[in-house]
């Protein structure tokens, strides 16, 4: 137990709280629910979700400003993929308990 105290004393969780923040929404979390299978565009990805393409950008920044997910470039073509195993962890759980 004393070693359990004296982690917690020497985290503090800022990223891990941010992370959290940036999931409180379900849009967010179906793209990352999506991206838990693979890596996606954002055509796909609005294509699935059925949002606008802007209100769809606005949630990606949100989960990149964090470190959530990553989005790699191919020419034209951004392709996005969770960057986080803490993350990935979370959305594991999620989807099990979603079952």
């Amino acid at each position: 137990m004393i070693q359990e105290k004296e982690l917690l004393e020497q985290t503090s969780f800022k990223q891990e709280a941010e992370m959290l923040r940036a999931l409180g929404h379900p849009v967010r979390l179906k793209i990352l629910c999506g991206l838990m299978s693979e890596s996606c565009c954002v055509k796909i990805m609005q294509e699935c979700l059925q949002i606008p393409q802007a209100t769809l950008s606005q949630h990606l920044a949100v989960l990149k400003g964090v470190g959530v997910i990553e989005g790699i470039r191919y020419g034209n073509l951004v392709i996005y993929k969770i960057r986080s195993s803490f993350v990935n962890q979370l959305m594991t759980l999620l989807i099990k308990e979603a079952e």
